[in-house]
């Protein structure tokens, strides 16, 4: 089936639009600078003998991860909206005009 093919192709295709929408070439020196931050409060953490002072540092490591975090549900947020628009409108172009040229054959059963 032609149509089943080029549904099956479209969603296929928007999944991996979602993939590639995640990051983009100017988050590479914004991943770096946080993996730094990461791994530098980790080792911070992990030679400090105050109690306090190493439950900062691995507070703040926590907080840098979860700031990646929410850039990348907020890129994932955006790519997964446009997606759907995209998909919508395939939709619209292709799949329902073929529905509904199927209804007369439909009506007459």
């Amino acid at each position: 089936m032609a149509l089943l093919d080029d549904v099956l192709a479209e969603l296929t295709q928007a999944g991996e639009d979602i993939k590639k929408d995640l990051w983009q070439p100017g988050d590479a020196a914004v991943l770096q600078a946080r993996a730094q931050d990461i791994v530098q409060l980790g080792l911070d953490a992990a030679e400090e003998t105050d109690a306090a002072k190493k439950a900062a540092f691995l507070a703040a490591a926590k907080d840098v991860l979860n700031q990646v975090k929410m850039l990348a549900v907020a890129r994932a947020e955006v790519a997964v909206q446009k997606t759907a628009a995209e998909l919508g409108q395939f939709f619209l172009d292709k799949v329902a005009p073929k529905l509904v040229a199927l209804l007369p054959a439909l009506v007459g059963l």
